[in-house]
């Protein structure tokens, strides 16, 4: 059975969008790791939305134990490998359902012709 029978259309959207999300923490990630110094707030935040964004979207990829997921993301290294782990399996999800993934996620053109059609293949 692949991904695209398994999962809702609704569940394909929300993972859509959480993968958008998740692609800008990524980057943050990266620009905040680049930059020594930076203040203790800023990590604050990355941790703090991380720990939300890998707990939604591993609910939403149906993992079994999303809170670990997401506890194991406050590590700071192991952080990064998580996120990285969980866009690679949100992107070979949304290719399954043959939606279009670049590298900022799908367009959001292409999510409302998906969301308007009746089957996968009907777009």
């Amino acid at each position: 059975m692949s991904a695209q029978e398994a999962l809702p259309k609704e569940q394909i959207l929300e993972i859509a969008k959480l993968q958008r999300y998740m692609i800008f923490m990524l980057i943050y990630y990266v620009l905040l790791y680049g930059v020594p110094m930076m203040a203790p707030l800023a990590y604050i935040f990355l941790a703090a939305f991380s720990f939300y964004f890998i707990l939604k979207l591993s609910k939403a990829l149906n993992y079994k134990h999303p809170i670990v997921l997401s506890i194991l993301s406050l590590l700071p290294l192991l952080g990064l490998i998580i996120l990285l782990l969980l866009n690679s399996k949100a992107t070979s999800l949304l290719r399954d359902a043959k939606l279009k993934v670049t590298f900022f996620g799908c367009d959001k053109d292409e999510l409302e012709r998906f969301a308007r059609s009746k089957s996968y293949g009907s777009f």
